[in-house]
């Protein structure tokens, strides 16, 4: 019994400190990781509705912008998450039936598109981020 108190103890104790450091220390720890991780062969987003459609992109508005762009999908787009550096964009996106309070526990999906519009809550380490409407 003394055994499986001093492991809760630990494993509560190891979780405060994880806690700690993502949210206090290091806030961008998953956009640091990331940064080591990121693709290096990405193709850049053209700028013309001819170049857009020939590499597979839709030219649209996206949400309420002013003007059409190009809408690149990343190869990764939908793929389940918990943290940016899992996703070839950096972004892990809770749900939006899931848009909370900061410090929920949640799980997201890789940003879909390189322009990223609209409301969001992006996840960290399974632990979501304040929401934010982006247009």
């Amino acid at each position: 019994m003394r055994k499986l108190i001093v492991c809760i103890l630990i494993i509560v104790s190891i979780l405060v400190l994880f806690r700690y450091c993502r949210t206090v220390a290091f806030p961008n720890l998953d956009l640091l990781i990331y940064s080591f991780m990121k693709p290096k062969n990405q193709i850049p987003t053209p700028e013309s509705k001819e170049e857009c459609i020939k590499v597979g992109g839709q030219w649209r508005r996206p949400g309420p912008w002013p003007r059409e762009v190009c809408m690149m999908m990343h190869t990764d787009a939908n793929k389940f998450c918990m943290a940016g550096f899992e996703c070839s964009s950096g972004n892990c996106i809770a749900p939006l039936k899931n848009l909370s309070h900061p410090e929920s526990f949640a799980t997201g999906t890789c940003q879909k598109y390189r322009i990223l519009f609209g409301c969001i809550q992006e996840v960290h380490f399974g632990l979501t981020s304040s929401a934010v409407c982006l247009d």
